[in-house]
């Protein structure tokens, strides 16, 4: 008995630490760097480095790339008469800083759509950082400093911390001079997660809320009910005709983009969801329901409304 219960003991710790290994191998392979070579540019997408493209939205607004990154991220420098927004700094793998000085020399002030660990990577970069005074986000702060969790901050690549210099309320406008943003609190991908319109310009910054490719619901932080609310919040508090600019694309889809009829198809996937009645089209190792033409979204294999 006590040999098979030593050999029970040895047998666990190998299958643990070969569970770990593996995980640290596919975390790996997952998170490698693309090659330059092998990436397909958007219309009006030009490589600033090896690294970073930009896409000149118009004058005074700005998509700095990361397509090389196995997220493929997009970060929105927003530029106004006196200050400047840089919503979302990636994973921080390089420094953007590099690509906001060439593009502004205004103030720049960081607001990031959601704390998960690639839209926060380059926030410690800034001296001013905004952020949304909710729960969530409050909860996790030190000293005015914020250090995402693990839950938020599962990454091969560390986070370093950040100040908050700036508190935000929902709803709230930013004034950068003369162009002013709207901000909006939209959980369901996450607690903390926000979006930003620019109502004359119509446009409409939404985060890993909603963009190209597939749409994540299973983190740990997701919700499906809170996510047909702000979908149908986002809907009621928009014209309509607004362009969707979201935080990642994917090679199928290299432009970031989406139209504003996205979010009533979410909206319609999303209330089959939460009645029972959508059907996926993949059940293992994901369940992968299909938004749209340009979408889908994910969760685990048993996880329910």
């Amino acid at each position: 008995m006590k040999n098979l219960r030593k050999t029970v003991v040895i047998t666990s710790v190998v299958l643990v630490l070969a569970a770990m290994a593996s995980i640290t191998l596919v975390g790996v392979l997952l998170t490698s760097d693309i090659d330059q070579d092998s990436i397909e540019l958007s219309n009006g997408e030009n490589w600033f480095d090896d690294w970073y493209t930009v896409t000149r939205i118009d004058n005074q607004t700005f998509a700095i790339g990361e397509p090389r990154y196995w997220q493929k991220n997009y970060n929105y420098l927003i530029v106004g008469q006196s200050r400047a927004l840089l919503f979302d700094t990636g994973p921080g793998v390089r420094d953007i800083t590099k690509v906001t000085r060439s593009l502004t020399q205004l103030p720049v002030t960081v607001m990031s759509s959601h704390p998960h660990y690639d839209h926060i990577g380059n926030n410690f970069r800034f001296d001013r950082v905004a952020w949304v005074r909710v729960p969530s986000i409050l909860s996790e702060l030190t000293d005015d400093g914020f250090q995402p969790t693990f839950t938020r901050g599962f990454t091969l690549r560390t986070i370093p911390p950040f100040k908050i210099s700036e508190w935000l309320q929902p709803e709230q406008e930013i004034d950068l001079g003369q162009r002013r943003l709207q901000i909006f609190h939209v959980p369901g991908h996450e607690e903390g997660s926000f979006a930003l319109l620019d109502a004359d310009r119509q446009q409409l910054f939404t985060g890993d809320f909603i963009y190209p490719g597939w749409l994540v619901a299973f983190s740990p932080t997701s919700d499906l009910h809170e996510y047909l609310r702000s979908v149908l919040y986002l809907i009621s508090h928009t014209s309509g005709s607004e362009t969707i600019y979201g935080a990642h694309a994917v090679a199928a889809h290299p432009s970031p983009v989406l139209p504003h009829s996205a979010l009533e198809d979410l909206e319609e996937l999303l209330e089959a969801l939460n009645s029972g009645t959508a059907i996926p089209r993949q059940r293992f190792p994901m369940r992968v329901f299909t938004v749209n033409a340009d979408m889908d979204l994910h969760l685990f294999p048993f996880q329910g409304p």
